[in-house]
């Protein structure tokens, strides 16, 4: 990222996965899939984005299933 703090970021949170797409340190949005990440074991995940500006077009796949996720943020502007 810049001074802007543009850009993307895939990281656990208390092992949930979690997505956030930021413009700026006032537009971003935040989401994180609902089950927390196995530890035992590996897992494939796949992130996905629509370029809507908005919480609904990220999508977040563990195993080939899509998650649900809790919106953390929904202002991508």
């Amino acid at each position: 990222t810049d001074d802007t703090q543009r850009g993307y970021e895939v990281a656990t949170f208390h092992g949930q996965l979690q997505l956030t797409l930021r413009h700026n340190l006032d537009e971003w949005l935040a989401v994180r899939a609902q089950p927390k990440l196995r530890t035992s074991r590996w897992q494939h995940v796949a992130i996905a984005y629509d370029g809507s500006g908005e919480a609904a077009g990220a999508k977040i796949y563990i195993d080939g299933k899509r998650q649900s996720v809790e919106v953390l943020k929904d202002r991508l502007g």
